[in-house]
């Protein structure tokens, strides 16, 4: 589709009298001057990991090689840094070569960090890029494999099973790899004494064996999905629409955890809905959608009893009431991906029912008028950022989980995912386009800040915008767990502007990643982006693979792989393309 906001600019629109833009400020995005940016530091050090008994209690970096030390391993091409991002979108476009360079790249640190776990780890749920031990905490079926396999089909090492009509770059010409992945595949059973995570066994497993079965249409990825979410159907037998959020696989027990004092959690429910009706869809089978489609209609219901903020869910639920159990209410972590499930299942389904985009709407005008802030200025531009909400009163904290919200905003702002509507409705939906559009760059230009101005140049876990004297913000948790969000909307912003100042943005986190988190065998988190002496985490989760590197690969790639009017990305970043509405 034609995006809608290639042309605009950085500069704000004036507020509309009939939307409420009073977040909107009439200033241009400036870079913080003192923002560090140090010269390349030695590799991190790997870090004490006392959360696992098998991993030595200290391990000290002259203990392990560096990377120039392992075998014949080189570092990816560096190409050099570009200049400064330009606030014209009208600015000419960065070349093709760049870009392919930059693209290679990219593919090149998936070849490093799955060779390693190929070597190290294979069959196993992850690999401990330092230490190079496994990681058996999702159920021991190789989730890296399933999570990563639809990347390594996009990125050409797939041999003849994808053709998307877009030239692929280089791969391994026989489709090794995916061979020996769909060998691993086929083999698992998913009988086992094991309580699995109905939302993360949906958004990992089932996610990624159907977006790689929408780029290769291998019969048996769609049957291992549904084997799998037939053993997760229990969770669906509360005495609500609400499920439960845990199921064993071998008894079929569901429960609620101990911690969430026996509620489920909103962004786990919530967001089981593009892969359950996409399996539908494919399968003939329409329990799974009506079941999860049903959560949707159950927390409308309860929204639409509150009579404070509402379009903003809380995110514990009673599944025995159903009553939502407490007045948390936030966009990071518990939250987030429902809020933009109920945009993209509406996208999903062809746009045929238009309750969810209301009930994305009314979400969307609550953010605004209850949850939308700025840090204070400290003698430069306020910070936008999303806080959170108990019992009414603002929380002014923000996580980096919440950075997948600018993405979301803008996706919502296109023309393609507008509902159908009158003309005379024309001049109201397009104030509303630009006031999510101008709201969504506000957004990511915080996000990016949270990166830029970190000594690591890679942004922390979670920040407060109050409470530190001559400072925009301060840092409650600097690790880095190797999180896509910041990075997805980037993507999303490049896609729908054409602004290659995302592009320029999105490179200098790649090379920061590289930089900081390049391990002699894969890739790790930090434990601190602004410490004095970065330090390994030890831990590489398996949405490195989905979508950290996804969503980079496609920054750099033609805007015809994948378009953001024919496929939704699930919030794993799986790619399901948008079905045709039933006639």
């Amino acid at each position: 589709g034609v995006a809608v906001f290639r042309s605009l600019s950085f500069s704000r629109p004036a507020p509309s009298k009939d939307v409420d833009v009073n977040y909107l400020q009439n200033f241009e995005y400036t870079v913080d001057p003192d923002a560090y940016r140090p010269s390349r530091p030695s590799r991190p050090k790997p870090a004490q990991d006392n959360s696992n008994a098998d991993i030595p209690n200290a391990l000290h970096h002259s203990s392990l090689p560096v990377a120039e030390e392992v075998g014949e391993q080189t570092q990816p091409e560096v190409v050099p840094d570009a200049p400064e991002p330009t606030q014209d979108p009208s600015a000419g476009s960065i070349s093709s070569d760049v870009n392919t360079r930059r693209r290679d790249a990219v593919r090149d640190a998936f070849v490093h960090a799955w060779s390693g776990y190929k070597e190290h780890a294979w069959g196993a749920d992850e690999l401990r890029p330092v230490t190079n031990r496994t990681n058996f905490s999702w159920g021991g079926f190789g989730i890296t494999l399933f999570d990563a396999i639809d990347t390594m089909l996009l990125m050409g090492y797939g041999g003849d099973q994808l053709d998307l009509g877009v030239e692929l770059g280089k791969g391994v010409a026989d489709g090794a790899w995916f061979k020996e992945a769909m060998a691993h595949i086929k083999n698992v059973n998913w009988e086992k004494d094991h309580d699995a995570s109905l939302f993360e066994y949906t958004i990992r497993y089932i996610g990624g064996l159907l977006g790689a079965y929408e780029l290769c249409r291998e019969p048996v990825l769609l049957t291992q999905a549904q084997q799998l979410a037939e053993r997760m159907m229990p969770a669906f037998t509360s005495p609500s629409a609400i499920p439960y959020v845990k199921v064993n696989l071998h008894s079929g027990a569901a429960s609620n955890p101990g911690w969430t004092q026996q509620s489920s959690v909103l962004a786990e429910v919530g967001s089981i809905q593009l892969e359950f009706s996409y399996l539908s869809r494919h399968t003939q089978d329409p329990r799974y959608q009506m079941r999860a489609e049903g959560v949707f209609n159950e927390l409308r219901a309860l929204n639409e009893k509150q009579t404070q903020m509402r379009g903003l869910y809380p995110v514990y639920i009673n599944p025995n009431g159903p009553a939502f159990s407490n007045n948390l209410v936030t966009l990071g972590g518990l939250g987030d991906s429902f809020y933009e499930y109920l945009l993209k299942y509406y996208l999903l389904e062809g746009k045929s029912n238009s309750i969810w985009r209301e009930m994305y709407d009314e979400s969307v005008d609550a953010i605004i008028e209850h949850l939308v802030d700025r840090s204070d200025g400290a003698g430069q531009r306020p910070l936008v950022y999303i806080a959170e909400s108990s019992h009414g009163n603002k929380i002014p904290e923000m996580d980096h989980l919440v950075c997948y919200v600018p993405g979301m905003l803008a996706l919502g702002a296109q023309d393609f995912a507008q509902p159908p509507h009158e003309a005379s409705q024309g001049a109201k939906i397009r104030e509303r386009q630009q006031r999510d559009m101008s709201l969504a760059q506000d957004l990511l230009e915080t996000c990016y800040h949270l990166y830029e101005s970190q000594p690591s140049g890679i942004g922390p876990e979670r920040v407060s915008f109050k409470g530190k004297e001559g400072a925009r913000y301060k840092v409650v948790s600097g690790k880095y767990l190797l999180r896509p969000e910041t990075l997805e909307s980037i993507f999303v912003m490049w896609r729908v502007t054409g602004n290659d100042t995302y592009r320029e943005w999105g490179w200098k986190i790649f090379q920061a990643i590289e930089q900081h988190c390049r391990t002699p065998s894969s890739f790790s988190g930090l434990v601190d982006v602004g410490a004095d002496t970065f330090v390994w985490n030890d831990s590489m989760q398996s949405f490195f693979f989905a979508e950290t590197l996804k969503y980079l690969y496609l920054l750099f790639s033609p805007n015809d792989l994948l378009p953001l009017d024919r496929y939704v990305f699930t919030t794993e970043a799986h790619p399901l393309a948008i079905m045709k509405p039933k006639t």
